[in-house]
């Protein structure tokens, strides 16, 4: 845990008190905070089940690429024609990437970020669309998915 910045003992995951600390509370989704967080879980579930290259499950049309130093990771889907990836930003800051060095050279269209205001992040900083031309401006400790077009 000590990537993940983690201060004493980690809870027990078989414990009790782990699973109620767990525990969705639901008077607490009224709020605007948890009820961002609870519309994006949904959204996730939304896309696995819709999207061809996230409902494929297979290990052989995924691949990951990751760049260590930069705390970037890049996840990519297939499913016949259908093509999806999904860039992460474990950093702290804000990250410039270069799409041709990350692999992805053809057009592609956002189909989520979650640094979008709607789940009450500080706003995407990506295009709607990329083509592999441009540099993207991730957000700091965001994902995007993003389809080929």
């Amino acid at each position: 845990f000590n990537g993940f910045i983690w201060q004493g003992e980690p809870p027990d995951p078989a414990s009790m008190e782990t699973f109620l600390k767990s525990r969705l509370d639901w008077s607490k989704v009224g709020g605007s905070r948890q009820h961002s967080l609870l519309s994006f879980y949904q959204t996730l579930i939304r896309l696995r089940r819709e999207h061809p290259a996230l409902s494929n499950r297979s290990r052989d049309d995924m691949h990951v690429r990751g760049f260590e130093q930069r705390k970037l990771m890049l996840v990519g889907r297939k499913s016949g024609e259908y093509d999806l990836f999904g860039l992460y930003n474990f950093h702290t800051e804000d990250q410039a990437v270069d799409p041709l060095e990350m692999g992805i050279a053809d057009a592609c269209r956002k189909i989520l970020d979650s640094a979008d205001t709607k789940w009450s992040g500080p706003g995407s900083a990506l295009p709607e669309r990329i083509d592999g031309s441009q540099t993207l401006k991730i957000r700091a400790s965001c994902v995007a998915l993003y389809s080929k077009e």
